[in-house]
């Protein structure tokens, strides 16, 4: 009899694209609540983004760095990737005027960096400096990407020394 093992991180990647009966037994093995948290509680470093990264979103990120040789690209490629993960299938509707679109805001502190200070967001548009790869369908999700890799965002936007 074969025997099949998969780790948690795994299971909540399958979860939405597996029948009933998979479904079942992944609930049976890791229990509800597995499957009903929200994804933040689950992304907080980049090698959680990159595994529960569909294929090619992963792919896309290989090729994407291969090229690079500054950490400011390669730490933007990674925030790029994290927010796929993390905002799921949304995706901002620049049709739409009434949709709120987030985005994480950093200051600069001396001898600190960028700092997270706050989420805010554009119904209609987003910051030439935002861009849409890196806004968000509510505030709770921008300040968990702004917070939580701050220090992506840091190699992103500053000089290397």
């Amino acid at each position: 009899m074969a025997k099949l093992e998969i780790d948690k991180l795994d299971a909540i990647r399958i979860y939405p694209k597996a029948d009933e009966s998979l479904k079942k037994i992944l609930v049976s093995t890791f229990g509800a609540e597995c499957f009903n948290g929200k994804i933040m509680d689950i992304i907080n470093l980049f090698p959680d983004a990159f595994d529960h990264a569909d294929e090619e979103t992963q792919q896309d990120y290989l090729k994407s760095v291969s090229g690079y040789t500054t950490r400011d690209r390669i730490a933007l490629e990674k925030l790029k990737l994290i927010a796929k993960v993390l905002r799921g299938k949304w995706l901002p509707n620049y049709e739409d005027d009434n949709e709120k679109k987030w985005y994480p805001y950093f200051s600069w502190v001396s001898g600190s960096g960028f700092v997270f200070t706050f989420s805010h967001y554009y119904y209609a548009i987003a910051d030439s400096a935002v861009g849409s790869r890196l806004c968000f369908p509510d505030k709770e999700t921008s300040d968990h990407f702004g917070k939580q890799f701050i220090q992506l965002h840091n190699e992103s936007l500053t000089l290397n020394k």
